[in-house]
């Protein structure tokens, strides 16, 4: 698997992820908090894509 192809799988099961706490969860800190941390786990995950050569 490439790099182009590990970014969009990363991509996709984010947005993914995120469609599925906004139809699953009523809105609240929780909801937040749970977007707020896939985000952080999406940017790291990204970076982590970037240091690969």
């Amino acid at each position: 698997m490439n790099k182009q192809q590990k970014e969009k799988m990363v991509k996709e099961a984010y947005e993914k992820f995120l469609y599925t706490i906004g139809l699953a969860c009523t809105n609240g800190r929780e909801k937040s908090v749970a977007i707020t941390n896939a985000e952080t786990a999406y940017l790291w995950a990204k970076h982590s894509l970037e240091k690969t050569k």
